[in-house]
């Protein structure tokens, strides 16, 4: 006989460990927030340990809690699977998501391997745009954009943070001395068309001012950005977020971290009267976990 507490206060402690918070918790099971806090507090009394630091706005998981949450993770989407492929569930069609072309390509393309591991059952049929979302005649089921609000009309979650850092290459950065943040008052910044107001913006924000003139480069896109930063051509602008793995491979360093509240973010927006609500909580569900992995964390 396998020595586990009730499955039911485990199920309520996972659904809180993710969300970090019982009101969402209780939303996602169909439950009250009493009966989620009840839940857990019998959870914790059978553990004998304390899984939650209680805070006055969010919930923080104890060192403990951490543990118990990445093995109650693992064992539902576990089972979870286990359950399907016991039912011979059928296919379903893909689901459509819409994405900012560096965003699927530096970041979500790389971890589709792990969402269809952890997820069996789902599909993704991807397209790219930095377009407003426009669900009548985009020919998709749910968008992933960079916000700093929900839009009227449609449900969101928001997963990874998408504040701008700027960025170049080591070799850049050694040849042109860049050391503080004033230094980029004389350096070469790549813009994007998809973003003029990115550098105006953000320099006003750090208090720099560059003379008119001032050495600049334009890209539609900012994948082309990153590769000319890579390349030693400047300085980005870029969602620390997203260019984690090239700042581990020592092709692009940051020179100023992400300050101030965490929005703009990355989100998740659909229809609040949307179809394929399995498959939408499903991505939902893998992209805040695969957020709060990521270098940069999430709102």
């Amino acid at each position: 006989m396998r020595d586990l507490p009730s499955l039911n206060a485990l199920r309520a402690f996972d659904a809180a460990a993710r969300h970090l918070s019982f009101t969402r918790a209780a939303a996602e099971l169909h439950v009250t927030h009493g009966a989620v806090s009840r839940q857990v507090a019998q959870l914790e009394s059978a553990l004998r340990r304390t899984l939650f630091i209680r805070g006055v706005r969010r919930l923080q998981l104890t060192s403990e809690g951490q543990v118990l949450a990445q093995g109650a993770g693992a064992a539902f989407d576990l089972l979870a699977r286990a359950v399907r492929q016991a039912t011979h569930a059928p296919a379903t069609a893909p689901l459509r998501v819409s994405a900012p072309p560096t965003l699927a390509m530096w970041w979500l393309i790389p971890r589709l391997a792990l969402l269809y591991e952890a997820r069996p059952g789902l599909r993704l049929e991807l397209s790219t745009s930095i377009e407003p979302a426009e669900f009548e005649s985009g020919g998709y089921d749910a968008a992933i954009r960079r916000i700093t609000r929900v839009p009227r009309g449609l449900a969101a979650e928001r997963f990874l943070d998408a504040r701008p850092v700027p960025v170049c290459s080591p070799a850049y950065q050694q040849r042109n001395r860049l050391h503080r943040v004033t230094d980029l008052e004389r350096a070469t910044l790549i813009a994007t068309r998809s973003e003029t107001r990115a550098w105006p913006e953000w320099l006003q924000r750090q208090g720099l001012w560059r003379k008119p003139g001032a050495g600049e480069i334009v890209f539609e896109q900012l994948y082309f950005a990153l590769q000319a930063a890579i390349d030693g051509l400047g300085v980005a602008l870029a969602p620390a977020a997203l260019i984690g793995a090239e700042v581990e491979r020592g092709r692009l360093c940051v020179l100023s971290a992400a300050e101030g509240p965490q929005t703009p973010s990355y989100a998740l927006l659909w229809p609040k009267a949307a179809g394929h609500h399995d498959a939408i909580a499903s991505l939902r569900i893998w992209l805040r976990r695969e957020g709060l992995a990521t270098p940069g964390r999430t709102p």
